[in-house]
């Protein structure tokens, strides 16, 4: 990297032959990013100003590495410009006019700070995921899938990030960050697929649940691994690499395998078996179990399982059941206590 590229990137200021920080009074005045470059030879360093504007210079510390002095003088931004921030995006970014945005930035790189002539604006790229336009140094064309349009439009396409916004984007790929229904509440109804492994999810939880209570499903539940363990833990907990493997139907088929292998060891198993409930409207011999939901309802106040076709809310068996009990608890807590005179 010349001496003019380490500047432009990292701004850098230059460095007296003293141990003490002085006003430059020799700068050339080459302006970058609001700043002057000292201009003197043998000056390295990072670029100061203090709250009169006053440019200072450095000393040169032969002991630090070149990596060392750009981590210690990475600007932290000016008045009209300040460097990406890490922040998860849930909307879609608006669609303005190129010079309206390059003009909003101030004619400067959105990653870097470098400024921008008119002529140039042409040759800036911009980031979907930002919504900013940033030099080639910033941008080199690389894409990646945005949460936003997934989350929004269901849209797994790949669009031009900058460098920033793909190293980003790359290391919460994988983290179960996006709660649907706080960020995403509509996209259920939009995407079939999610709502079929809702459906599907819903079902495990439950199943996981009454397995955990069984000693004789060890073997089941290892096969629960093949999962993230957050989507078995909580509903409607996604990271981006499980909405593009719901999109391609993989968790589904994963789901439906775990259901048949759960459903095959409970049909069997005496200790799942005394666990499941009786329709008390029917008093049928089947047993029910709240993860069938196509011919299983549950009553909303005592969470007892009926079938749909039997049950009535009105008039739940057991909730008439439990109320008569604490009915009767109440009379004998409020009769008159008996004492026995001796």
């Amino acid at each position: 990297m010349d001496s003019f590229s380490f500047h432009r990137h990292w701004c850098v200021l230059l460095i007296a032959k003293d141990g003490n920080e002085i006003p430059c009074q020799k700068c050339k005045g080459i302006s970058i990013v609001g700043y002057s470059v000292c201009g003197q030879a043998g000056h390295i360093g990072s670029l100061i100003m203090d709250s009169n504007n006053i440019h200072y210079c450095s000393p040169t510390r032969p002991q630090m590495s070149v990596l060392e002095i750009v981590q210690k003088t990475r600007m932290r931004g000016t008045l009209t410009w300040a460097p990406p921030r890490f922040q998860i995006i849930f909307c879609v970014q608006p669609t303005h006019r190129r010079s309206d945005v390059i003009a909003s930035q101030h004619f400067l790189c959105a990653g870097c700070g470098t400024k921008i002539e008119p002529r140039y604006m042409k040759k800036l790229r911009y980031c979907d995921y930002l919504g900013r336009y940033f030099c080639d140094g910033c941008h080199s064309g690389l894409e990646s899938v945005i949460p936003g349009r997934v989350l929004n439009n269901w849209d797994f396409a790949r669009y031009p990030v900058c460098h920033f916004s793909r190293q980003l984007l790359d290391s919460i790929w994988q983290q179960p960050l996006f709660k649907l229904t706080s960020v995403a509440k509509n996209l259920y109804s939009q995407a079939k697929e999610l709502q079929r492994f809702r459906e599907l999810q819903e079902q495990l939880v439950s199943i996981k649940k009454l397995l955990r209570a069984c000693r004789l499903s060890a073997g089941v539940l290892d096969e629960f691994e093949q999962l993230p363990a957050h989507l078995i833990q909580e509903l409607h907990l996604f990271s981006m690499h499980d909405l593009i493997r719901v999109k391609k139907g993989q968790l589904c088929t994963i789901a439906k395998a775990l259901m048949q292998s759960a459903v095959a060891h409970i049909d069997i198993c005496e200790l799942c078996q005394a666990k499941g409930f009786i329709c008390e409207f029917c008093h049928g011999e089947e047993v029910l179990f709240p993860f069938q939901r196509d011919t299983c309802t549950r009553c909303q106040d005592c969470r007892a399982c009926f079938h749909i076709s039997c049950f009535r809310d009105e008039s739940c068996p057991k909730c008439a059941r439990l109320q008569k009990r604490n009915k009767l608890q109440e009379d004998i807590n409020s009769a008159p206590t008996l004492i026995k005179h001796t």
